[in-house]
């Protein structure tokens, strides 16, 4: 539950957008502008999506019907050549790649080891560093 998001939105896909309404919890209309124009309004979303792979190893005109958002992240960490963390959510899309290519071995590193670690590195210098923290305590944020 603690990584479920804080607000879901699911449209009703099978209704016309003819203008904005705003009701209260009572269903009382509040605001209709029936002048706005919703005409090729975009922005909404969908579950359903569309993802494309192109390259050397890709299958050509397959489909990939059971594909989720969650498997981009390990398709292209196994494509890259990058261990796969265990603990991520999501398969590689093994199926939309040939057989030379899907027989790869898909490597999942384990939740606990962190793998390589790049040296930390200095973004602020202490002066900056000091001023940043000023100002958010000025702002209430720590």
């Amino acid at each position: 539950m603690e990584d479920f998001p804080d607000l879901a939105i699911w449209w009703n896909t099978k209704v016309d957008l003819t203008g904005l309404v705003v009701r209260t919890e009572e269903g009382k209309v509040v605001t209709a502008k029936k002048e706005m124009d919703m005409t090729g309004l975009y922005g909404g979303h969908s579950p359903d999506g569309t993802i494309g792979l192109w390259g050397p190893g890709i299958h050509q005109g397959q489909t990939l019907e059971e594909a989720r958002i969650e498997d981009l992240a390990p398709t292209i960490l196994c494509l890259l050549g990058h261990p796969v963390p265990e603990n991520m959510d999501g398969e590689p899309l093994l199926r939309a790649m040939t057989p030379e290519m899907a027989c790869r071995l898909v490597i999942y590193q384990p939740t606990g080891d962190p793998g390589p670690q790049a040296p930390p590195r200095q973004v602020y210098t202490p002066d900056a560093e000091k001023a940043l923290s000023q100002e958010l305590r000025d702002l209430g944020y720590i």
